[in-house]
């Protein structure tokens, strides 16, 4: 039986600060044809600082990294974050973001960067930027490529840690060589990246200027075709939909999980406060509303993990997190989640991400 990690054991915290983006990327689980998912569009919401720190104590962020970026959020559409990450290095945590860089204000980055480079890279930046000026805005749809670039270049000018991660598509193999370039100006690392965004199609609904009037075209962003950019497990990957098995098949594959609660000792709060062991579980609740979501409702309640109604040791402590999240492996127990073993199984082989290094500063 795996062991629940109290607070104290914990190494890390996923926290969606947000649910707000300026991007509508087809891939993501907000965008739905193009429009914020109705199920999103009347709650928008951000955390203040004040509501962080009932949340997240200096004890509780002494040396432990905050990741801000989840499901359905642009961390800097929270017009908080250059507070909260003062308030969480102040108290020697660590934080890492990944952004589009087209959000907030150029003084904004430049403050971070400077945070960054005076903590010693206590902070870390990763710019989530798919091409350039004529090939970003395809799959980061109303993403301003003159913002990106202004932001990325207040953050680098500072010194700030971080690096440029390029998803690969079909669309925009031909600015990878441009984006080198201007990541060599900026002093940026620059890495090519694949992960389960770029192995199918999406249809992007990109809004443009025709004469004056606001027209809509639709646009297919086609996953690349040349196998040096493509993922080195994407038969796996692609995988994630195979048929469940018997128990005895479950409770053998349960074995390969590698768990970012249980193993990685990592927890995810979403935007509204519920405390998940992963993203993927925030995105079933929210977004899905999948049959073991619907039991769990019904037989926990609401609140039992919201970290607006208990501590975080209090929700650690829950018979979810002590018992019947592992037991969950299995097929046929309760609040049975077969998407366990195919995204994190194998330990974890699915999951993780792949990155191709094409420019470190120095190294050149």
């Amino acid at each position: 039986m795996l062991l629940s990690p109290s607070v104290d054991k914990l190494r890390a915290i996923h926290f969606e600060i947000t649910n707000k983006c300026n991007s509508r990327c087809p891939g993501c689980a907000r965008t739905l044809k193009g429009e914020t998912h109705p199920y999103l569009a009347d709650k928008l919401m951000q955390w203040d600082l004040e509501e962080i720190k009932k949340v997240l104590h200096p004890d509780t962020i002494d040396d432990r990294l905050f990741t801000f970026g989840g499901v359905v959020d642009e961390p800097f559409m929270n017009t908080n974050i250059v507070d909260i990450c003062h308030y969480i290095v102040e108290n020697d945590g660590w934080i890492e973001i990944f952004t589009n860089g087209g959000a907030n204000t150029k003084e904004a980055f430049s403050d971070l960067g400077k945070l960054s480079r005076e903590s010693k890279g206590r902070l870390k930046i990763n710019f989530s930027v798919d091409g350039t000026k004529d090939t970003n805005h395809l799959y980061r749809v109303n993403v301003i490529w003159d913002k990106v670039l202004e932001n990325m270049t207040a953050y680098t000018k500072e010194q700030g840690h971080g690096e440029w991660q390029y998803l690969v598509f079909d669309h925009n193999e031909k600015s990878i060589e441009e984006a080198k370039k201007i990541a060599k100006q900026l002093n940026i690392p620059f890495y090519l990246r694949q992960n389960v965004r770029n192995i199918k199609p999406w249809t992007s609904y990109i809004t443009k200027k025709i004469d004056g009037k606001l027209v809509t075209e639709k646009f297919l962003v086609k996953p690349t075709k040349k196998k040096e950019f493509e993922h080195p497990s994407l038969k796996e990957v692609k995988n994630w939909s195979e048929e469940i098995g018997t128990p005895e098949q479950e409770l053998e594959k349960s074995k390969t999980i590698n768990c970012l609660f249980y193993h990685e000792r990592e927890i995810f709060i979403d935007w509204s406060g519920l405390v998940w062991p992963c993203c993927w579980f925030a995105t079933d609740y929210h977004m899905e509303d999948r049959k073991y979501m619907k039991k769990m409702r019904e037989e926990l309640g609401t609140t039992w993990n919201s970290v607006k109604h208990h501590s975080l040791e209090e929700i650690l402590s829950h018979p979810y997190y002590k018992e019947l999240l592992y037991k969950s492996w299995t097929d046929g127990e309760k609040f049975h989640n077969p998407d366990c073993f195919k995204k994190c199984g194998d330990n974890a082989k699915r999951q993780k991400y792949q990155y191709q290094a094409e420019f470190v500063p120095g190294s050149i």
